[in-house]
């Protein structure tokens, strides 16, 4: 690690630390966050999945309940040391930034994505709080970097790893399995007259089946099915149209799910993605319309360069400064990655492990739950675009039509 690149990784580190001082005595563990500390807490006091004693669950994927569990079991209940570990994984995310800009493009390039990556508010704020975003977000960039090297350098070793940390993204947060599966079939295309490569192929598809197969047989095992995600995916997709339906009858969306027939299926069926996808395929047949319209509107949502104003506080503190100082650096990044897009047009293959990220989500969230806070995760990406803009503007870009 240069000098340069570890100053900015300690500046981030710093700026991470600031703000989960400032706001932690203040923030509340509620809704999804109060999720993933229930369930770290029974798997250290009762050592289920379950957000109930005795009622397992697959509600949500394993690994970050996981590393919750790790931090309580060493460090007891402690909501402080999960924020100071995620700063620390923020910062550390820089650094993954920084190697894989240079990879792509310049050393310059690299230094400027760090530093935009550093100080970037969104990565900053869910240091904060209990939610998947920074885990999420640092195995999205080790996957990343691994493919690239293993695209380059064609070692088993890395191939082995990039399949390990595919499987562990996919059992971090479900959504990536889509972007997993286009990095498996880049691979084999571009691969495809490398008889020694695919082979490695192999190894890499074989190792992500391993590392998501004990999630399968405890499905199997503790609720009837082998689940390789988390249950409620359907449920999500068919409330979503019922939703809309709803918008398009002149009816509040919210009031779906106070009504007691989706309260009473919920209470008869929970989150069965069996009777749900029925549900939803009757809905899709009825009213094919809807789902392309709504997966319109998902695709806006997911890249909104505005916050909802009616869901912030008005009042100056330091997580709403940093939400709106937030969608400010977001709107200026967003532009200058589509000035980085044209600029690379004509090599596209270079740039293929920045862009399929942002395909994969977009695609994915146009189908699923979509708020702007989803496209967190492959904002490294779409910021190293930017960088190679700024670098192209100051005429600081090295012309290299490779990846190094």
């Amino acid at each position: 690690m240069t000098l340069t690149i570890r100053k900015i990784v300690v500046f981030a580190l710093i700026l991470r630390l600031a703000f989960v001082f400032i706001t932690h005595f203040k923030a509340q563990v509620t809704d999804d966050a109060k999720g993933y500390d229930t369930l770290a807490v029974n798997l250290v006091e009762n050592g289920e999945f379950a957000f109930e004693k005795g009622a397992p669950t697959a509600r949500r994927t394993p690994v970050y309940p996981l590393v919750l569990a790790l931090v309580y079991s060493i460090f007891g209940h402690s909501i402080i040391t999960v924020k100071i570990l995620q700063s620390l994984i923020s910062a550390l995310t820089c650094f993954l930034v920084y190697l894989t800009a240079k990879k792509i493009f310049s050393e310059t390039t690299a230094l400027y994505s760090a530093l935009i990556t550093s100080v970037y508010p969104f990565f900053i704020y869910y240091c904060g709080f209990l939610l998947v975003e920074t885990l999420f977000t640092f195995v999205l960039a080790l996957l990343i970097y691994y493919s690239i090297r293993s695209l380059k350098e064609k070692k088993l070793a890395l191939f082995v790893t990039a399949g390990i940390l595919s499987g562990t993204a996919v059992l971090t947060r479900p959504t990536a399995y889509l972007l997993v599966a286009f990095v498996f079939v880049y691979f084999i295309w571009f691969f495809s007259k490398d008889s020694k490569t695919l082979k490695n192929i192999t190894y890499m598809i074989l190792a992500f089946f391993i590392v998501i197969l004990p999630w399968g047989i405890r499905n199997r095992i503790t609720l009837g099915n082998y689940n390789f995600t988390q249950s409620g995916g359907m449920a999500n997709i068919t409330a979503s149209l019922m939703a809309i339906e709803k918008i398009e009858n002149g009816q509040d969306p919210r009031d779906l799910f106070t009504q007691k027939e989706w309260q009473d299926g919920l209470r008869q069926y929970g989150y069965d993605d069996k009777h749900y996808y029925g549900v939803f395929k009757e809905l899709f047949i009825s009213k094919p319309r809807l789902f392309f319209k709504h997966a319109v509107i998902k695709f806006c949502r997911l890249w909104r360069p505005y916050p909802m104003l009616s869901k912030i506080n008005v009042s100056w503190s330091p997580s709403n400064v940093v939400v709106i100082a937030g969608f400010a650096l977001y709107d200026i990044v967003a532009v200058f990655a589509l000035i980085g897009l044209y600029l690379n047009r004509k090599r596209l293959n270079d740039i293929a492990f920045l862009l399929i990220p942002v395909i994969a989500f977009s695609l994915v969230h146009m189908v699923f739950s979509s708020e702007p806070r989803f496209n967190r995760p492959v904002m490294p990406f779409v910021i190293i675009l930017a960088a190679y803009s700024l670098a192209a503007l100051l005429k600081k870009e090295v012309n290299e039509h490779t990846i190094n």
